[in-house]
């Protein structure tokens, strides 16, 4: 403490002790006394300090007042490098920022890496760059009149902001929490999300904005100006018991363009027209000016599990009413939920938790599986719009037996997104072992689009069967089971960036051995507009010890649109 300070020496007194601080690396250093120390490294700040003497590479100040500290650059682009500040140390709370293009020769625009201080201002002069990839949070006021771009957040926390003459080009987040009334002016911008958590107050966009997400939770108004676009590939707009407004500045009209997902609730709308998709309102209501293509109708029903079964169909489980063909479903990250019945809603989302279908689904709009859940589709079920899996997610069916009871057969009127880390899991979810067509009798593996291994030699089945242009059967099992299998006709466009997998169970599971003679392959058909992408589809028989494996399953893509 202040008081006690840290006394920091060399072991023989006025000899220097060696430092070298890593370019990048931030440190927090208060209360300190420090003596002999040889950085080489990055400059060192410390406050509320001692310098005793024979210091190198650090910058050591009795107290730290915040002040205009204005960016140079000249030791490159880390923001957390001291030597390229003015004040000789990296922004603190309460600083007032300012990054501009009359830098020297050589000078370099700063990257932030790690989160900083709550800055009071920050200011981006016209031709100066600032690149954020980590949060950055300004507590009065942004004014950019250059560049700011990355994939971090620039959170304005009660911050007024001026973009006018700027440009905001972020794949990251523009986070706007609060009650204090904000302009964003964003002509030509783009942002990866924009988000409005909002406890009362205005947010105007005079020409609207672009981005890959837009999501407003809270209260308050959100205006547009007349005639401007709100474009997004996924809107999300909750505001509880109609806690939020959305209207045009001036009662004007303006319009909404979701792309993929259009969720909506608790809102009071004016003058807007959706365009690409419709736009569906539970527990909204139109107010003022007369809206195109809104729809308010429906309720959003939320899991709350009140009953105490898996039941979906348990009215109780649901507030007092199960979910019907113009409601929202809201699925919590704990919930288990059983659905046995056909079922019939607008759209699907899972927070998390577990969802199984084991009779059909129609659900007319989206349906969004997020980080942790994992939906069960043991019958046909079709999607009037969009099908995103999010990273952490997980598609599958049931495991089979002896006969073929369970495959995913999905179909997405629109586009379907399987984002990176997500998976759809049908490892060992086809025949059971030693069955199905091709099934291991006698220490063998098992068959399906080939002949697993040692079959032929064994006289056992050793049948190749399914389709190689239509291909929906599961893999036979060997001494384990079989791959299962997956259906999917797709009318727009196919984007695989996670993993499909529908092995036959390996040998090894978690360092454990299971068995010898493994499973086959299951079967995937893909049907679509297009086919996009980083992803794996996966029909490999199982992993098998010492080459005992089992037969490859089926894949076939059928693309309806020309590449």
């Amino acid at each position: 403490d202040e008081a006690s300070p840290l006394v920091i020496r060399s072991v023989a007194e006025g000899t220097a002790w060696p430092m070298d601080f890593a370019s990048g690396a931030v440190a927090d250093i208060t209360y300190v006394d420090v003596g002999d120390s040889a950085n080489s490294g990055a400059t060192v700040v410390a406050n509320k300090s001692v310098d005793s003497g024979n210091n190198t590479g650090w910058k050591i100040f009795e107290d730290i007042k915040p002040g205009v500290n204005t960016w140079k650059g000249t030791a490159g682009s880390d923001w957390d490098n001291a030597a390229n500040w003015s004040q000789e140390r990296t922004p603190i709370d309460d600083d007032e920022v300012i990054v501009n293009d009359d830098l020297e020769v050589g000078a370099a625009y700063p990257v932030l890496s790690a989160a900083s201080p709550r800055l009071k201002t920050l200011t981006v002069g016209a031709g100066a760059t600032l690149v954020v990839n980590a949060t950055l949070t300004v507590a009065e006021a942004a004014t950019v009149a250059g560049r700011v771009e990355g994939a971090g957040t620039l959170l304005l926390d009660g911050a007024t902001a001026d973009f006018a003459d700027g440009t905001i080009a972020m794949s990251g987040t523009l986070s706007v929490p609060g009650s204090a009334d904000v302009t964003l002016d964003l002509a030509g911008d783009t942002v990866g999300t924009l988000l409005l958590t909002r406890t009362g107050g205005m947010v105007t966009l005079p020409n609207g904005v672009t981005a890959t997400r837009l999501t407003v939770n809270g209260a308050g108004t959100l205006a547009v100006g007349a005639g401007k676009t709100v474009a997004a590939d996924e809107v999300r707009i909750d505001g509880g018991a109609k806690a939020l407004t959305l209207t045009g500045v001036d009662a004007a009209a303006w319009t909404l363009a979701a792309r993929n997902i259009a969720r909506v609730n608790g809102v009071m709308v004016s003058g807007s027209q959706a365009t690409v998709l419709p736009v569906y309102a539970t527990a909204s209501e139109p107010v003022g000016t007369a809206n195109d293509r809104w729809f308010f109708t429906g309720a959003q029903r939320t899991w709350t599990g009140a009953a105490g079964t898996d039941d979906f169909a348990d009215a109780e489980n649901w507030g007092g009413a199960v979910p019907g063909a113009n409601d929202t479903v809201v699925v919590p990250s704990w919930a288990n939920i059983v659905a046995t019945n056909a079922a019939a809603f607008f759209d699907l989302y899972l927070e998390g938790g577990t969802l199984r279908f084991s009779n059909t689904v129609a659900v007319a709009n989206s349906v969004e599986a997020g980080a942790g859940s994992t939906l069960v589709l043991d019958a046909p079920a079709s999607v009037g719009n969009a099908f995103v899996l999010r990273s952490g997610a997980t598609l599958t069916h049931t495991k089979n037996g002896s006969a073929a009871l369970y495959r995913v057969d999905l179909t997405v009127a629109n586009d379907m997104t399987v984002e990176p880390g997500a998976t759809i899991d049908l490892m060992g979810r086809g025949f059971a072992a030693k069955k199905g067509p091709g099934a291991g009798l006698s220490a063998s593996g098992g068959s399906h689009g080939g002949v697993g291994c040692d079959a032929k030699s064994k006289n056992d089945t050793a049948v190749c069967y399914g389709s190689i242009r239509q291909p929906i059967t599961l893999g036979s099992g060997g001494e384990s089971p079989g791959g299962g299998a997956a259906k999917f006709t797709v009318g727009g466009t196919f984007r695989m960036d996670g993993t499909l997998n529908a092995e036959g169970n390996p040998s090894w599971v978690s360092g454990t051995y299971l068995n010898q003679y493994v499973g086959a392959g299951g079967s995937c058909w893909v049907t679509c507009g297009t086919l996009t992408g980083a992803g794996t589809f996966n029909v490999n028989g199982g992993r098998a010890r010492g080459g005992f494996g089992g037969a490859g399953g089926r894949f076939a893509l059928w693309q309806t649109v020309a590449t």
